[in-house]
């Protein structure tokens, strides 16, 4: 007390985003006994509560890009940190600063309410339980990360279930007012900021671009950041409001009359499929409506549940039904930011969800689009349906014609989020050097290539909702669950929630997840055997390396729809073919081997061998649906040896297709890791989730549940020779390949550009930037 608040502000002409963040720094304190760790509890309660209120900021009003209030025993810091940190747009950081402080300063100011207390502090005693249900399954680094960090505190130690049993005793026992004493402690140096005898916070730290996107100087200073903090502590607040929140967002009488399942998963599918799936122990139906459910249980991780809705389409649906560029990227993102269902607010909806832990995650890819969700399977302990019926119950309110509400806000927030995420990674190397390395394999093919801003601006909220709309017929969907649950009951369920959506009218007969997919168009290179140069400026010199040719999908589709088996074999009759190159799922497999054993010969050859780089990477493109696609190289190295390590990864990957092929004992390694690591991720509801994706979509013959089957048996059945013709089938010439040098750093004057000293190539600088070439952000 009594010292002044130091505030600082940094900026710099780099920064993409505005950041701000409020400390304060209090003593460690031991939990020792049940007191004190009933103490604690209250502090996590109150700690969810206004992280929630938070969020539900966030999605009202596009100021933050981030924003989370955190209460951390740090040994390292030996005190125990108090942080208020946020990201948002640099043209109303003084919005955003406001809005973040002022409603940190309601929680202590006023608590919580008689709900909250209700709903998060059985949030944290189900959050408890599934941790004690997972008993010895946890993870041994995670195990011995809590030791240490509980040792280094003075905290004791508790194994999960004498942890889960003091819980129930502390969140049984805590009342309101205790709970809000504790809220007004957390928050005394935001509540009573500017009073000389109260706490103070530690330090007020701003981060900002020098300039916005337009050039528009951003103007901000120590005393201006310090004075809008003391502004939005001192304006008046009212309590929060008492909200209700729904048990169930409908009732099960309403999806009552559901019709039957027409025909059984062996009639639709055949029998080889019909058994995989019991083999598998996957429930599998294809409803009246078409739309295609799976469901597995699975007991490794206990009382949770995940449910991926699929939706094919993606970036590529927005040419094959006609809609405006950019409306599934952005339609995708309005689906996460929204979320209400008539007649219930996107709050009620979102705390419905808080209620019950229901994650969801919403992604577009180049074609589909996936919301994921990840839950507990027991009903919470305010009541109300189960976790996975919740989960249902969502899946249903989007798919249902008019359910969901397609607001302007969350319309607005999507566009802006894009917006920032592109600017974000404007300025980044890699992903400047990728996007013109794209461009120049593909040409301008969108659905590989960020959505500029121009096309952002153009999109109207008609443009996604008609995009999107016409994804989620139940006809083009096909849904997994998978988790700690009864299978019968869920197929049950699944049925019911998702059997009785229409179509909507008007609909085609034939979707995309049925129909003829469309094509890669790889391009020969501009100027053969010469790299496309990019440079952005950055204070850090460093640069990267990429060789891209054309390769098969993921699933080994070419791009003129043959498989690669066909392409190897020269002809499309497959009788005289080894009955492994006759499995749909055998080049699929194949190509994770190569993709394998090519990263472990560059790490040898490019790193260990001639010491170029920390960091040689190999993979293929991701996308199943599209066909054809590439094969991607990528090197870190200084920016004096990024022209050798681009021509050591040339030289290798074509030595593997040539003079140096793959070997025995490199295929027994590259076997080992792939069966390994696919064993060991069975126990995962994500993975089963991704690996059930597409397997009753007609558009994807290949990927099948016999497939997922003989996965190993497939790795085990490859050989030497499979992985040498494969790696002779793809582009790895001059005349073929594509490959850019991207660089970063500044250029002293008088001092020529590293590009000034290359041969003349197409240069790119301050390209859109995109993530990796196959799963980018949208």
């Amino acid at each position: 007390t009594g010292v002044p608040v130091r505030a600082h502000v940094f900026q710099h002409e780099l920064l993409q985003q505005f950041s701000f963040h409020l400390f304060a720094k209090r003593p460690v304190e031991a939990i020792t006994t049940l007191a004190e760790h009933r103490a604690a509890t209250a502090k996590r309660i109150v700690l969810s509560a206004l992280q929630v209120r938070l969020n539900v900021m966030t999605r009202t009003e596009p100021l933050f890009s981030f924003v989370e209030f955190q209460h951390l025993d740090s040994a390292r810091e030996a005190c125990a940190v108090c942080s208020l940190d946020m990201n948002g747009d640099a043209g109303r950081w003084e919005d955003a600063v406001a809005a973040a402080v002022r409603e940190t300063r309601r929680m202590g100011a006023f608590g919580l309410t008689q709900s909250e207390l209700e709903r998060f502090g059985a949030a944290l005693v189900t959050d408890s339980e599934q941790l004690a249900a997972m008993g010895d399954q946890l993870a041994h680094g995670e195990q011995l990360t809590h030791l240490m960090e509980t040792v280094a505190c003075d905290h004791t130690f508790m194994d999960p279930d004498t942890a889960h049993a003091a819980t129930l005793q502390a969140v049984a026992t805590l009342g309101l007012e205790e709970v809000n004493d504790v809220a007004k402690d957390l928050m005394a140096h935001v509540v009573d900021f500017g009073d000389p005898d109260a706490a103070r916070p530690s330090a007020l730290i701003a981060c900002s671009p020098a300039t916005l996107a337009d050039g528009t100087p951003v103007d901000i200073s120590a005393e201006k950041l310090l004075a809008v903090a003391a502004a939005a502590a001192t304006e008046p607040v009212e309590p929060e409001e008492e909200l209700l929140i729904p048990e169930n967002l409908m009732e099960r009488s309403e999806v009552a009359d559901a019709p039957d399942v027409p025909r059984s998963f062996a009639d639709v599918a055949g029998a080889d499929e019909a058994d995989a799936a019991r083999a598998l122990g996957v429930r599998a139906q294809k409803l009246a409506n078409g739309a295609r459910i799976m469901v597995k249980a699975l007991p490794h991780e206990a009382q949770r549940g995940a449910l991926r809705l699929t939706m094919a389409g993606g970036r590529d649906s927005e040419e094959a039904i006609r809609c405006a560029l950019g409306a599934a990227a952005v339609g995708a993102r309005t689906l996460q930011e929204g979320g209400a269902f008539d007649p219930w607010s996107r709050e009620q909806v979102e705390l419905f969800c808080v209620d019950r832990l229901i994650m969801v995650e919403v992604v577009c890819t180049e074609d589909a689009v996936t919301v994921d969700f990840g839950f507990p399977t027991p009903p919470p302990r305010t009541g109300g349906c189960s976790g996975v019926e919740a989960a249902l119950q969502l899946v249903h309110k989007i798919l249902m014609p008019g359910a969901f509400l397609w607001e302007p806000d969350a319309f607005k927030r999507a566009r802006i989020g894009h917006e920032q995420a592109t600017e974000t990674s404007l300025r980044s190397m890699e992903g400047a050097a990728q996007e013109a390395l794209l461009e120049s394999l593909l040409g301008n093919d969108p659905r590989f290539l960020s959505l500029g801003k121009g096309d952002a601006d153009a999109l109207t909220l008609e443009d996604v909702q008609k995009c999107m709309l016409a994804q989620l017929d139940p006809k083009n969907v096909e849904i997994s669950v998978v988790g700690d649950l009864d299978a019968a009951e869920t197929e049950r369920l699944a049925v019911a929630y998702v059997g009785s959506v229409p179509r909507p009218e008007g609909a085609p007969e034939t979707t995309l997840a049925d129909g003829a997919p469309t094509a890669t168009n790889a391009r020969p290179p501009a100027t053969p055997g010469r790299p496309i140069r990019v440079h952005v400026p950055d204070s850090d010199p460093r640069a990267v390396a990429y060789v891209a040719g054309a390769a098969p999908n993921r699933l080994g589709t070419l791009a003129d729809g043959r498989a690669l088996v066909e392409q190897l074999l020269g002809t499309s009759d497959l009788s005289k073919a080894p009955e492994r190159w006759r499995h749909p799922l055998f080049a699929s497999v194949a190509l994770a081997l190569v993709q394998e054993v090519a990263n472990r010969r560059l790490f040898s050859v490019v790193r260990e061998r001639k010491q170029l780089t920390y960091d040689a990477n190999f993979r293929f493109s991701e996308h199943e649906r599209v066909h054809g696609g590439w094969y991607l190289v990528s090197v870190t190295a200084s920016p004096a040896n990024a022209d050798k390590a681009l021509e050591a990864c040339k030289e290798t990957v074509r030595a593997l297709a040539s003079t140096a092929p793959p070997t025995a004992d490199n295929l027994d390694a590259a076997r080992r890791v792939l069966i390994n690591r696919h064993l060991a991720e069975l126990t995962s509801n994500k993975y089963w989730c991704e690996q059930l994706t597409g397997t009753m979509m007609d558009a994807l013959p290949a990927k099948t549940l016999g497939g997922l089957r003989d996965y190993a048996k497939l790795a085990e059945s490859v050989t030497v020779k499979d992985l040498q013709v494969i790696l002779k089938a793809l582009a790895t010439d001059d005349s073929t390949i594509h490959t850019c040098v991207g660089t970063s750093g500044v250029v002293s004057e008088g001092e020529p550009a590293a590009e000034d000293l290359a041969p003349p190539v197409e240069e790119f600088h301050g390209s859109t930037p995109v993530g990796m070439p196959s799963r980018r952000g949208r």
